[in-house]
């Protein structure tokens, strides 16, 4: 019964996807002279089924038996369940896992050459719209380098969910709306689902803190959000550069070992 179930949910989703899906509006520098537009939420995978899509919701995140809000089939769905075969939703993937989503080996070796998560068809990314994964380089600029940088990230609460924000170069506030730029902990930026859609529409981004995964452990979920760069660590092959951050501070700088399972937030350029 659960399998066609799931059959009829994985229908119902490839329906849904139209030509209106497709990146979020506000446009962020990454450089002196480039500027990208972000995925509409963190990527995610059904291994069962072989299909990708972003999250329908930014502040959805998958996190584990007790933290998380995806639901599958009826089922919570939990990134320590990751298998080939698991019948449900994962976010949390090892460095560079396009063509290999669900691997979960607890060594630096079993992952080779990145793997560009952007290259797979994204069932709501939008007809014709090419994703791919920001450098560290890329990622430091906009969190540190571009004009009025600290002014627009910070630490929110939005629907509940613990998270970083990250505002547009040319960024209006919505009637109403307001926001305090690195607040240093989750209770200053709190938002609720109505008032975040306004945020959204004016080109706000909403990191999701999912925590993550060792083998089929799964850490700090809720608490710290970690994101991977396509960058690999030059000082130590066995790890990648990616950036993170909790509630009261932001590493731009930071690495983790190439099998931890992190978040995944594509952009278009």
């Amino acid at each position: 019964m659960k399998r066609i179930l799931s059959l009829f949910v994985c229908a119902a989703l490839m329906m849904a996807a139209h030509a209106s899906d497709g990146p979020l509006p506000g446009k962020f520098s990454v450089s002196a002279d480039h500027q990208v537009q972000f995925a509409s939420g963190n990527l995610q995978y059904h291994p069962n089924g072989g299909y990708w899509r972003f999250a329908e919701h930014q502040y959805d995140f998958v996190g584990n038996a007790t933290s998380g809000n995806v639901v599958y089939a009826l089922d919570k769905c939990n990134n320590a369940l990751i298998s080939r075969y698991y019948d449900g939703w994962i976010d949390l993937f090892g460095w560079g896992t396009a063509d290999e989503p669900w691997l979960n080996a607890e060594d630096a070796t079993a992952y080779g050459v990145f793997e560009e998560w952007g290259k797979n068809t994204i069932m709501n990314g939008g007809y014709f719209v090419k994703y791919r994964t920001l450098s560290w380089e890329e990622w430091f600029y906009l969190l540190v380098e571009r004009p009025e940088a600290e002014q627009l990230r910070g630490q929110a609460t939005v629907n509940k969910v613990h998270g970083f924000i990250l505002l547009p170069d040319s960024w209006q506030a919505p009637k109403k709306i307001t926001f305090t730029p690195n607040p240093n902990n989750w209770d200053t930026n709190v938002y609720s689902a109505a008032q975040w859609k306004k945020l959204e529409e004016s080109g706000a981004v909403f990191l999701p803190a999912g925590g993550f995964r060792s083998g089929s452990e799964l850490n700090v979920v809720g608490l710290f959000g970690f994101y991977w760069s396509s960058t690999l660590f030059s000082e130590n092959p066995a790890d990648a550069r990616d950036v993170f951050f909790s509630e009261r501070r932001i590493g731009p700088r930071d690495h983790e070992k190439r099998f931890y399972g992190l978040c995944v937030r594509l952009v278009c350029d």
